[in-house]
């Protein structure tokens, strides 16, 4: 498991450190977030920076990779998850450092050469181009994937309902209006401005037409692998394995049709933007932090193409983008709070008690209660095989700590609170539910085994 997670969470750290080696080509006259007049781009101050830059990048990369291999020697979890969940922020945030020096160390030598343009602190808009009717891909092409999600949907509400129904129903409904979505995001996308880099009409015309086609393709892609992941959801529900590496095929190719598109469309930019950079030209650096955060209170718009990265980016200085912000950021603040959880679960001990009413299972809080009255019959399992068979439905599967609802061998599903590694475990069946408990050691579970046949007078 931890290198299927390990596979899953480290190209992170290639796509980013990719991209930004990217920013040193000039694209829009724009090099790692600085504009430059064209006869500035290949002198021996920009270049010695550029050199020093990717150097610089390339060690990141190298201490950075270094760093993930201890996940692998960790035997807990919990602490190897959580290392590798830490190990993503560190990966987004050195790369980032990198590039930020070497931002500031540019926008310095612009400042020392008088490289600013005739446009800075401006914004060129040019409104042919952004006013132009774009050529809308039609609706018809986004109906299959929304058809195709919405399969989960209606096979739920034909079957009877159980105790996931309301969260199945959530979840496939959550699908459909990802994928739906894609849609509006794609409309949404038009809204952009003009891609100005200079007064030639023609290539700010040819710039916004290649980021409206290339991202519209991309979310057209978006909804039919979305509708195709919406199944396999409903088809691996109970199939932790099968649901795991559909995640990891659908996260793969999102990403590849993601770097595809920006890819793509940074090749046109580059190639039409060559010779740019000379007369007047689009110089909005002031409103860029660092070459990467927007900042522009005079612009309207929420959403602006990024300047490095991929697609969009928010306009810091509008509400929306301010809420937004926010929302990631608590977001970024969950990881480690979800890191202790995980730390918690698995290292605090788990309780499991015949009182004079019910069989209490406590576990950082009560996991179960099952009525002495309900029960129906009571039984040792040693599950033999069935524990190297067996699949987390939901809920916690740690080397010494189970509890949730699994799919194991002959007894099929059940409800468990057990540590895997100490049989015999107990086996409590009611009228619909099949419950399996443990104990820290094999004399405490025959114990309490015995305890809970007198309570229920051995039923």
């Amino acid at each position: 498991m931890m290198w299927l997670m390990l596979l899953l969470m480290y190209p992170v750290l290639p796509i980013i450190v990719g991209l930004l080696l990217n920013e040193a080509k000039p694209k829009k006259n724009i090099v790692i977030g600085v504009t430059l007049p064209y006869e500035a781009r290949q002198t021996e101050p920009v270049q010695s920076i550029l050199k020093a830059y990717r150097r610089n990048m390339w060690i990141a990369f190298g201490v950075v990779s270094a760093a993930i291999l201890p996940s692998l020697l960790i035997g807990h979890v919990s602490l190897a998850f959580s290392w590798l969940m830490l190990w993503v922020l560190f990966a987004i945030g050195v790369p980032y450092v990198v590039y930020a020096r070497a931002h500031l160390r540019l926008k310095r030598c612009k400042a020392a050469n008088g490289w600013a343009g005739e446009s800075a602190g401006k914004t060129l808009v040019e409104t042919g181009a952004a006013t132009s009717r774009p050529r809308w891909l039609r609706l018809w092409w986004f109906v299959p994937p929304i058809a195709i999600s919405l399969v989960p949907v209606a096979a739920l509400l034909l079957q009877p309902r159980d105790e996931f129904f309301g969260v199945m129903l959530a979840v496939y409904l959550t699908n459909a209006l990802v994928v739906a979505g894609c849609y509006a995001a794609y409309r949404y996308l038009y809204r952009n401005r003009a891609e100005v880099v200079d007064a030639a009409i023609a290539v700010t015309q040819a710039l916004t037409r290649v980021r409206r086609y290339n991202w519209g393709r991309f979310w057209l892609g978006t909804a039919y692998l979305s509708g195709l992941f919406a199944i396999a959801m409903w088809l691996f529900f109970e199939n932790v394995i099968g649901l795991l590496l559909a995640t990891c095929a659908y996260t793969a190719a999102l990403l590849i049709l993601l770097l595809c598109t920006e890819l793509a469309t940074r090749r046109v930019q580059s190639s039409l933007t060559m010779t740019s950079g000379q007369g007047v030209y689009a110089d909005d650096d002031a409103c860029w932090l660092l070459g990467s955060i927007y900042f522009n209170p005079h612009d309207t718009h929420t959403l602006v193409n990024n300047r490095i990265g991929l697609g969009t980016t928010v306009n810091w200085a509008r509400p929306a983008g301010k809420a937004l912000i926010i929302f990631c950021a608590l977001c970024l603040l969950m990881i480690p709070a979800m890191c202790g959880w995980m730390i918690a679960e698995e290292f605090t001990p788990f309780r499991v008690s015949c009182t004079e009413s019910a069989i209490v299972a406590d576990h950082l809080y009560t996991a179960y209660t099952v009525p002495l009255d309900a029960i129906e019959r009571v039984s040792l399992e040693t599950l033999n095989g069935g524990i190297v068979t067996a699949s987390k439905i939901s809920g916690t599967a740690y080397d010494s700590l189970w509890k949730g609802t699994f799919r194991i061998g002959s007894i099929g599903r059940c409800e468990v609170c057990l540590n895997p590694q100490q049989p015999p475990f107990i086996r409590v069946d009611t009228a619909d539910t099949v419950y399996l408990f443990g104990a820290d050691s094999e004399a405490q579970t025959l114990a309490l085994f015995e305890k809970i046949r007198a309570a229920t007078g051995a039923k």
